[in-house]
């Protein structure tokens, strides 16, 4: 759970810094891409609020 938090901070502060790197962290904590696409929809959707 730390880890989408962190990466859903990361998205927030600084989406151009995201990596491929960092969605292989979240891979290796079983989310699958679709997991982690609506993890990026939902903090975009918040953010624009």
């Amino acid at each position: 759970m730390r880890s989408i938090l962190e990466f859903a901070e990361k998205v927030t502060l600084a989406a151009y810094t995201v990596q491929p790197s960092d969605l292989d962290l979240l891979r290796s904590h079983g989310l699958d891409d679709e997991t982690i696409f609506d993890v990026v929809e939902i903090v975009g959707f918040f953010n624009s609020a």
